[in-house]
């Protein structure tokens, strides 16, 4: 009963998010043409991306950025690019000190520059936990009165989930390449990213189920692959945040903030649970290698540049999805966010 009960909240929700992105889909397009049958207001909107003291990984933060940018562009109108003031580190990150940290920072601010075509007036300032149609709206209406607005967002999801074809927009193309001089070796033909977090299939604050995959929701996409190219699967290489063994990881200083309400976190360590990726795969005959402890510009580098992608629920595996545009892409039909509509639910 459980289970079917569980089944039933998933078919509820997917259908409830389903109706509503329909509908805020039909007010977007009003929106842009509102914009485009009066362009002085375009240049009087501008939006960035802003943390707002949030602490969230590089993932959750760079998929933020790309739907801002991208939605800019889909409307018409500035785009002032920020960058990352903060990210929070996770155990197999490699990065252990503060210089390495900076260096980090610094590295993906250069790659992840997405460009800026704002030119800063005196504006109203609107600090924006989520972004919706009717702030856009009165930043229009403002905009027809010849008033300025800078809208500082972080989240874009409310309107970006309700049109994922406008990640498709943002100015990615510098990022791909600098993003290639991360990668030294040939890129995998298949590969899987595991997102685990502290295991357990724990459940963050604010989410409804766990980021965390069964093991065997993994074999429906390998299955689709080898129809079409058997030879895909000679090997997979799954890229994963869990560890080999059971593993303590104490955050680096300034960073307990971003643990503090997560699960597997006791107040001075997190403590994650140990992978079993090697016994599941031999077991249903895939011969898969792991990879895991780089650094996550050299992850996300393999990751852009895979044949085959098959995700788990997790920014970070999407954010690559969006930079390796011809990849075949498999996403799991219960992830929140709206996928392209050339990926493959699975």
């Amino acid at each position: 009963m459980g289970l079917m009960a569980s089944s039933m909240h998933k078919l509820a929700s997917s259908a409830k998010r389903f109706t509503l992105n329909h509908y805020r889909r039909k007010l977007l397009v009003i929106m842009r043409c509102l914009l485009l049958l009066t362009p002085g207001t375009r240049r009087r909107i501008t939006m960035e991306y802003h943390a707002h003291g949030k602490h969230d990984g590089l993932g959750a933060q760079l998929q933020r950025i790309i739907g801002i940018n991208g939605l800019a562009k889909y409307l018409g109108i500035n785009y002032s690019h920020t960058g990352l003031t903060d990210v929070s580190i996770h155990p197999l990150d490699g990065i252990s000190t503060l210089d390495q940290y900076e260096k980090y920072l610094r590295e993906v601010n250069y790659v992840f520059d997405l460009g800026d075509n704002s030119a800063f007036h005196e504006s109203k300032i609107l600090d924006l936990e989520e972004l919706t149609l009717s702030i856009l709206f009165k930043s229009w209406v403002l905009a027809v009165f010849g008033k300025n607005s800078l809208l500082r967002i972080t989240h874009p999801y409310i309107l970006v989930d309700s049109k994922p074809s406008v990640y498709q927009l943002a100015n990615l193309s510098t990022a791909m390449d600098r993003l290639k001089n991360y990668s030294d070796s040939l890129p995998a033909k298949v590969i899987i990213h595991h997102r685990q977090g502290t295991g357990h299939f724990a459940v963050q604050p604010g989410q409804v189920s766990s980021r965390e995959m069964q093991l065997n929701q993994y074999l429906a996409p390998l299955k689709i692959i080898e129809s079409s190219d058997p030879a895909a699967l000679s090997t997979v290489v799954i890229y994963t945040d869990a560890p080999p063994q059971d593993m303590e990881f104490e955050p680096m200083p300034g960073q307990e903030g971003a643990w503090k309400s997560l699960p597997g976190y006791d107040g001075r360590a997190v403590h994650m649970k140990a992978h079993s990726l090697i016994e599941f795969f031999t077991k249903e005959n895939v011969n898969v290698t792991i990879e895991s402890g780089q650094n996550p510009l050299e992850a996300l580098s393999d990751l852009a540049n895979a044949e085959y992608l098959v995700l788990s629920r997790s920014s970070f595996g999407f954010v690559a999805a969006l930079l390796n545009p011809h990849a075949a892409v498999y996403i799991p039909r219960d992830f929140w966010h709206s996928p392209l509509a050339t990926w493959v639910r699975y």
